[in-house]
């Protein structure tokens, strides 16, 4: 998947309601893509998604301060979402979603 598609999937993930695990890991996405489908997931009330892992972006070592605090957004108020797979870099915002994912785990 490329930078493109991204937006595309965040588009189509704001109306969605039945994936459970997205995992687009080792893709060809940036922070900005990231983040616009964390908030399109945020957005969207009826999301039924679990799971959500995509590390290993080429290129991308660090998604940067505003990718990972629209990842905390989403996983506080969707507490569905028991697994979130990527390295956090901020620590204040790496406890946020550690304590997110840890209440909607229980």
């Amino acid at each position: 998947m490329m930078k493109p598609q991204a937006h595309e999937l965040a588009e189509a993930l704001t109306v969605n309601a039945t994936v459970r695990i997205l995992n687009i890991e080792s893709n060809n996405l940036d922070p900005s893509g990231i983040k616009r489908i964390a908030e399109a997931l945020q957005a969207n009330r009826n999301s039924a998604l679990e799971q959500f892992r995509f590390s290993n972006q080429r290129g991308v070592h660090d998604f940067g301060r505003p990718c990972e605090q629209a990842l905390a957004a989403l996983v506080e108020k969707n507490t569905q979402l028991v697994k979130l797979g990527f390295t956090c870099s901020d620590n204040h915002l790496r406890m946020t979603i550690d304590k997110a994912v840890l209440r909607n785990n229980d």
